[in-house]
């Protein structure tokens, strides 16, 4: 095994990998990691991880810095149940320079790859306190408390890598006719596929994991598998020649 992720524009030591897979294991109580990015702009180094959430990634951040962070949280869902959720936290330092900012921008997409799947993300802060619970707890019920609060018919949304796209269920009604920009981005999803999306999601559920398929026209999911079995059980599921997107707790 490497001991150390690289890729073309960032390189990962092997002890933030181990951070962060600490904060994805349940049998760890690790809930937040952090890194800085160093002055090459494209070293990580880890420069905290524990307990304590999304305060004590705060107390480690400073103005004059580039930081990315993963906080573990939980989203209670009813009365009787509760989801683990991941938040990835990008923050740019007040004091950094514009021609340093910009430069960030650039590897946004490889940083977030080497942290993995999350269910939410904290865009660029660059004050510590905006990095708080409250603002997290804000955060995820903006991504899953209107799929959670609204009928399983109601259109909801899902993060598939750095893109956000809004899941239709087919045969939902609108009220006003989508705009074109937004019925470019609609992709239409079946209850089947957002039922195994939930079901990966419950913390009550054996399922860990769900594959959909985009269909040829580009404009809707289809269910192509669920269960258990993780990574390699959807990999099974993988053919040549279309384009699959996958969710795994």
């Amino acid at each position: 095994m490497p001991s150390k992720f690289t890729s073309s524009e960032v390189d990962v030591p092997p002890e933030l990998g181990r951070a962060i897979a600490d904060v994805r294991n349940d049998a760890t109580p690790a809930d937040w990691a952090l890194c800085v990015l160093g002055d090459d702009g494209r070293t990580l180094r880890l420069c905290g991880a524990g307990l304590g959430g999304a305060a004590a990634l705060a107390a480690r951040l400073t103005a004059d810095a580039v930081y990315y962070g993963l906080v573990r949280t939980t989203d209670v869902i009813d009365s009787s149940t509760t989801a683990v959720k991941f938040v990835f936290v990008s923050f740019l330092g007040s004091e950094l320079s514009p021609m340093r900012r910009a430069k960030v921008s650039t590897i946004k997409g490889a940083v977030s790859a080497a942290f993995g799947a999350y269910h939410a993300e904290m865009l660029s802060a660059t004050d510590p306190s905006e990095v708080t619970a409250e603002a997290i707890d804000a955060l995820l019920h903006e991504m899953f408390g209107r799929a959670r609060d609204a009928p399983a018919e109601a259109d909801t949304s899902l993060r598939i890598g750095m893109r956000q796209i809004k899941m239709s269920a087919r045969g939902a009604s609108s009220p006003a006719a989508p705009s074109a920009f937004s019925a470019s981005q609609a992709i239409g999803a079946p209850a089947d596929l957002l039922a195994a999306i939930a079901d990966v999601r419950r913390d009550a559920s054996a399922t860990d994991w769900a594959l959909a398929r985009l269909a040829d026209d580009g404009r809707a999911l289809e269910l192509a598998g669920s269960g258990t079995g993780g990574a390699d059980a959807l990999a099974a599921h993988l053919s040549a020649g279309s384009v699959f997107y996958g969710e795994r707790p």
